[in-house]
């Protein structure tokens, strides 16, 4: 299933988030079996060993990015392995070193030359994965940092996306535009789970010097110009554009129009938090 899902691309390609959808009920049921099925069929200690990992946390654009990048024909990265709500995600309960065989038994499924996966940085500890197993067990991989500069508006977008139940939006379906309430020690409590996750990842030394470090900001401002100048030449591929299926849910300037008690926000308006880089931690 996976090696067919890796090959349909561009011309003809399945519009794969809204078949993603479609299909999840279908396959909730079954996770179990296609995670023994995986164990069972699939080799773990031989073949790919060079991924593309993508770690991020929530409300970088990494679902998006993603996308782009799976609508490269020698591409295809699959979505949170590790997180139990996804289709092909590893069932709960699943720790440590049979976590990593999964990973290997996934990639080993794909047949494109750049494969990988998307990580969210809390899946890991959930996982009982630490940074470093990452290159001891895939010493070839390379790896793509994504980050939000702005926490203020990481943080507002993912209590939206909360409330509404609005994760992305796909061609057709209505942007959900709710006015939510700041709540100050939610937001104080949101960046410190942040800054220690980027700071864990960060003391890794193999990935802080090997990994290519992706901002919303600067990915959302020229798409195609970044992956010109930026994500192509890093996986060494030329350059191309890319499609994707999202559209873009929130297009504000400041943080006061999107929350309902704008005065309890505009004391973090000028916050340090506001031009994150996990590489100054």
């Amino acid at each position: 299933m996976v090696v067919v899902a890796s090959a349909i691309k561009d011309s003809g390609r399945l519009k794969f988030w809204e078949n993603y959808y479609r299909l999840r009920k279908w396959v909730a049921p079954v996770r179990e079996k296609i995670y023994q099925g995986v164990c069972h069929l699939v080799p773990s200690n031989v073949g790919r060993k060079s991924p593309l990992v993508i770690l991020t946390s929530g409300r970088t654009g990494s679902t998006f990015f993603v996308d782009c990048l799976n609508s490269v024909p020698q591409i295809f990265i699959y979505e949170e392995l590790l997180n139990h709500k996804v289709e092909l995600g590893l069932p709960e309960g699943i720790t440590g070193k049979k976590a990593a065989d999964y990973l290997a038994k996934m990639f080993n499924l794909t047949v494109l030359p750049i494969y990988g996966v998307k990580l969210q940085l809390y899946q890991l500890r959930q996982r009982e994965l630490s940074f470093a197993e990452l290159p001891a067990r895939f010493p070839n991989a390379k790896y793509i940092v994504m980050y939000r500069k702005d926490l203020l508006k990481a943080f507002l977008s993912n209590a939206k996306a909360i409330i509404t139940s609005q994760w992305v939006v796909l061609p057709g379906q209505k942007k959900k535009n709710q006015k939510i309430g700041f709540d100050p020690l939610w937001y104080e409590e949101y960046c410190q789970r942040i800054l220690e996750e980027y700071q864990e990842l960060i003391w890794e030394p193999t990935i802080r010097k090997q990994a290519l470090f992706v901002d919303y900001e600067s990915l959302s401002e020229d798409r195609d110009r970044y992956f010109e100048k930026r994500v192509f030449p890093f996986l060494g591929l030329p350059t191309r554009k890319v499609r994707t299926n999202f559209i873009r849910q929130s297009n504000y300037q400041c943080p006061t129009e999107v929350v309902s008690n704008p005065e309890a926000i505009k004391p973090y308006l000028d916050d340090w938090r506001r031009s994150f880089d996990p590489r100054r931690i």
